[in-house]
């Protein structure tokens, strides 16, 4: 029997950079996983509550639809079951492949199956196993990721004003990334944003600025991103709902942890991250998690509001 457990983590990539890593395991690549030619090999698939996206695996080494994915689709929380008899020996690739394919695979979503012949293989003093992945931050190799407020970022927000991510320097925010189209996970982002502002004082939520950036400059216009605030009762006074041009939204998102794409007619996957930002625009916490109210992450927010 496997048992494999999907995670969404973020872990340091190199001094000073994070990334947030999709997994098999928390580990990237995933397991190493071993079995013989004619074992008959039930697989679990887990993928944590915590998880923003579903999950499946393709086992190369399989002999079935899609090498497993058919039958292993799991949303978050939930746990799926299959079982497949090793056919073939050999080495194999396994990877996610849930659409989009290439997203759930940069993001970590690999490693190797070895089918071993039924006598087994020899026995060696040591084994390594190594897959290839390339990843992609901000900046040069190595460079620290820079303070969000050191971006040339200029933001056009619901009431048509002209602002850069400068302006938030001196004042706490938060700060996500959505479209003002969406019908899912970005109503529960503002929803998420409106909770949090909640669980704080008065005199807290007065120092708090909070900032919403459309992946879609080209559809969400002032006048649709007034309707989204309207919609949702976002007060303009004190939430930015911001579209800026394509470049800076790449920019943007790989400073924040943002991972998007563009699907089709104006459908985006993507990601959900808030980010709280401290009054010099560093990143100081990430939560991911929309469903309930984040306790730790309530707390670094006040903890950075009370720093003056």
């Amino acid at each position: 029997m496997v048992e494999f457990e999907v995670r969404e983590v973020e872990l340091a990539i190199s001094e000073g950079v994070s990334y947030t890593f999709w997994t098999f395991g928390g580990t990237v690549p995933g397991p190493f996983i071993r079995v013989r030619q004619g074992d008959t090999v039930e697989f679990h698939l887990k993928n944590h509550p915590d998880s923003k996206m579903p999950h499946n695996i393709d086992l190369h080494a399989v002999t079935g639809p899609s090498g497993g994915a058919a039958s292993s689709f799991t949303a978050p929380g939930h746990e799926s079951q299959f079982t497949f008899k090793a056919l073939n020996q050999g080495l194999y690739i396994y990877h996610c492949a849930t659409a989009p394919v290439g997203m759930h695979v940069a993001n970590g979503m690999y490693s190797l199956i070895l089918v071993e012949p039924p006598e087994g293989l020899p026995p060696v003093d040591r084994e390594y196993y190594v897959v290839q992945g390339d990843f992609y931050t901000v900046g040069k190799y190595r460079e620290k990721r820079p303070a969000a407020v050191q971006l040339d970022v200029r933001l056009t927000t619901a009431d048509g004003k002209v602002r850069s991510l400068a302006e938030l320097r001196s004042q706490p925010a938060l700060i996500t990334m959505f479209y003002s189209s969406c019908q899912s996970t970005c109503p529960l982002l503002a929803f998420s944003l409106k909770r949090m502002v909640a669980a704080l004082t008065v005199a807290e939520r007065e120092r708090l600025r909070l900032v919403m950036v459309s992946f879609d400059p080209a559809r969400d216009t002032p006048e649709a991103l007034s309707e989204f605030g309207a919609l949702h009762e976002l007060d303009a006074s004190r939430w930015w709902l911001a579209r800026t041009p394509e470049p800076s939204v790449r920019e943007l998102a790989a400073v924040l942890g943002v991972r998007y794409r563009e699907t089709s007619g104006g459908v985006f996957s993507h990601s959900a991250v808030i980010a709280l930002l401290d009054a010099d625009g560093r990143i100081v916490q990430r939560t991911t998690k929309l469903d309930a109210l984040e306790l730790p992450f309530i707390e670094a927010v006040r903890s950075t509001l009370a720093v003056r």
